[in-house]
């Protein structure tokens, strides 16, 4: 079985970072990985195939802590951002792909395999992000095979 960890970090433990990372690793298990979504402080890469990093934008800021594990990892690597911008229809979301997700692109190097951003919230998902994560974790697994 191949294994895989999704690794975030985030201010709101309960906020969306959280659950996308738990929507993505639940699709990942539902396809026959080990997956397991963890903190960025708890994340040790260990024996795995597949590293998926996510990061929350705060203050016009990705969090280090993730950056730095995407930055080091020598695995087949997808990440994602989340950001409220992203709501703010095509603008908004062209400039969260190049102030936020280029800069996970670039950490993660030639091992980038997929990159997404995710529209944040404040009290409940916007109404099919959650499908839209579940799809997204599918073509990252797509990537993975073809890799």
């Amino acid at each position: 079985m191949m294994r895989a960890v999704i690794v975030y970090d985030t201010w709101r433990p309960r906020g969306a970072t959280t659950t996308i990372a738990s929507w993505i690793a639940e699709e990942l298990r539902l396809s026959g990985f080990e997956a397991l979504a963890v903190r960025a402080g708890e994340a040790g890469l260990g024996h795995v195939e597949l590293l998926v990093a996510g990061s929350p934008v705060y203050f016009e800021r990705l969090l280090p802590s993730v950056l730095k594990i995407v930055r080091s990892a020598e695995v087949s690597t997808a990440v994602f951002v989340v950001c409220y911008a992203a709501r703010l229809g095509d603008r908004g979301l062209r400039y969260a792909k190049a102030m936020y997700l280029r800069k996970m692109e670039e950490a993660a190097g030639d091992r980038l395999i997929e990159s997404h951003v995710f529209k944040g919230w404040l009290r409940k998902p916007p109404k099919g992000e959650e499908e839209k994560a579940r799809k997204w974790a599918r073509s990252v697994l797509e990537r993975i095979v073809l890799a």
